[in-house]
């Protein structure tokens, strides 16, 4: 049987003047994190196989990647399809056209990473997949910028995503300190009766009962305005937000500015 090919990816960098060595180290980087995410999705660990350099060439940097095992037969279409991914990142984030690809904060500032070398006109990057033509990939500066800006954007956005808090799967939480913010009368509908439970959210919502509770809170002697009460709840979510507390039982109550005058909602012998 006929070995197939070992494959190889070629990273021209064009340049008149000079480049920042720094530059070319990020442009690297963004390279060997990109293929060691391509490995993952492979399941090939990293101790078996990486992203080697085979030469670096004089006048304009030309880089030659391949595989660390050779030869290997899907090495071929392991460097393509490889290459085909960064592809179509990077033509996206110039372009914004076609299918958006998935993507993750790091391969974004891989993305950047890789171009960072292209920021004046005199600079440009070819890649292309042994030798072949009709792999090219071009970037000078105006697409850079591109890239960049757009890379920008997406990062923004999904970092905003990272920082919305996200609630626990919670069906039932137990000894939580609700506090009423507005109560209905104990014949009235529970949609307006209000109230927080700070360990949850820090917002107020709708408190439904479970039968004969809000009776016996409505109906006491004291104001249930000015206590806390230490309940068990079910906790209704829609789309990763609170919508409502039902509180299934009520185990203790206290005076909110003076825990010392704590008082027992039920009698202890019931």
């Amino acid at each position: 049987m006929e070995m197939e090919k070992p494959g190889f990816l070629t990273i021209n960098i064009k340049y008149k003047n000079s480049i920042s060595l720094l530059e070319f180290k990020e442009s690297l980087d963004g390279w060997y994190s990109q293929y060691n995410k391509h490995l993952e999705r492979l399941k090939i660990p990293k101790e078996e196989e990486t992203l080697l350099i085979k030469d670096i060439k004089d006048g304009s940097i030309i880089i030659t990647l391949m595989s660390s095992v050779v030869p290997l037969l899907n090495d071929y279409n392991n460097i393509f399809t490889f290459f085909t991914a960064i592809k179509n990142t990077i033509t996206w984030l110039g372009t914004k056209k076609g299918k958006k690809p998935k993507f993750e904060i790091d391969d974004l500032k891989d993305i950047k990473n890789i171009v960072a070398p292209v920021k004046t006109e005199d600079r440009s990057i070819n890649i292309n997949v042994n030798g072949d033509n009709n792999t090219v990939l071009f970037i000078d500066k105006v697409i850079a910028q591109k890239i960049n800006k757009n890379a920008d954007a997406e990062l923004v956005s999904l970092s905003a995503k990272d920082e919305i808090v996200q609630i626990p799967d919670l069906s039932n939480k137990e000894r939580v300190v609700l506090k009423f913010t507005q109560i209905e009368g104990s014949d009235k509908k529970n949609k307006n009766t209000k109230g927080e439970i700070l360990e949850i959210d820090k917002k107020p919502h709708p408190i439904m009962f479970e039968e004969g509770l809000k009776q016996q809170i409505v109906l006491g002697s004291e104001n249930p305005h000015i206590k806390k009460y230490l309940v068990d709840v079910k906790i209704e979510q829609e789309k990763n937000q609170v919508k409502s507390y039902t509180v299934l039982n009520v185990i203790d109550s206290y005076y909110e500015e003076n825990a010392e005058h704590e008082t027992s909602l039920f009698d202890e012998n019931e």
